[in-house]
């Protein structure tokens, strides 16, 4: 129960975690098909 204002991303230069803030593991936010084995 968050108002809107923490739940718009965030961006900072040179961020180290940019990576994980990406939710690649979830179907339904997965930006990019996932790779089959």
């Amino acid at each position: 129960m968050v108002t809107r204002y923490w739940k718009k991303p965030r961006y900072y230069v040179d961020d180290p975690y940019a990576p994980y803030h990406t939710r690649e593991e979830f179907p339904v936010t997965r930006r990019k098909p996932r790779d089959i084995y």
